[in-house]
């Protein structure tokens, strides 16, 4: 018999956040060094770990599974028009977990631990992710904060160029973003219990679509 809900969970968490195979790949941003690589920018937002996150969910079956994972660094850049114009985001796949409400603990310990095995996100081998922007271009006629994000999302070892929307609001003390993003899983190899890949999988089934949300707060690095 299949594990289903592990599986299902793992799958849909590699796929919100993309795992690296250098686990140091992406670490260390240093704000003032990143700003003054890059002629356009002027200044910096740096993402608040605290209060920054993405929520995913995916359908398994008839049921829902949620999950949160920990958006550890990033930065924002801004022009001397003070436009947010390039990104580059840092996510721990170690601290990725199962949403616990309404399920046993020892269910959910034992999701949480199959995230982390070789045949999900192989955290031994590097558990960092990362979203890196090529473009971020405003579209005022729909709203003053909406922005499009092109960029790579990388995902053990895979990089897929996405575009997804997403609110960015500046106020003096401190920025912040949200998108929600329908990503499919099967772009990036993932393949568990995918109704694409096995046609006899049954209620055992994940939906090859993830629902991810992202929450960012921000605060000024480099002005």
């Amino acid at each position: 018999m299949r594990s289903a809900s592990p599986l299902i969970l793992a799958t849909i968490t590699c796929l919100a956040v993309g795992c690296a195979h250098e686990a140091d790949r992406t670490s260390g941003l240093d704000a003032k060094s990143w700003v003054d690589a890059d002629p356009e920018l002027v200044s910096a937002y740096t993402v608040d770990p605290s209060t920054s996150m993405i929520r995913w969910s995916v359908v398994q079956g008839r049921s829902t599974i949620t999950g949160t994972i920990p958006i550890t660094e990033g930065l924002l850049g801004l022009n001397a028009e003070g436009s947010p114009v390039k990104g580059v985001f840092h996510l721990d796949l170690a601290q990725a977990h199962v949403d616990a409400e309404g399920r046993r603990s020892t269910a959910v310990d034992s999701m949480n631990m199959y995230l982390r095995t070789v045949d999900i996100l192989d955290i031994d081998h590097g558990a960092q992710a990362s979203f890196e922007t090529h473009r971020i271009i405003p579209h005022p006629e729909k709203r003053p904060d909406e922005y499009e994000l092109i960029g790579d999302l990388t995902v053990k070892g895979f990089s897929r160029t996405i575009s997804l929307s997403a609110a960015i609001a500046i106020t003096e003390g401190s920025m912040k973003a949200h998108s929600q993003y329908r990503m499919d899983r099967t772009r990036w190899g993932i393949r568990g219990n995918s109704p694409s890949y096995d046609k006899d999988i049954g209620d055992q089934r994940v939906s090859d679509l993830v629902r991810i949300s992202v929450e960012m707060r921000l605060t000024p690095a480099v002005r």
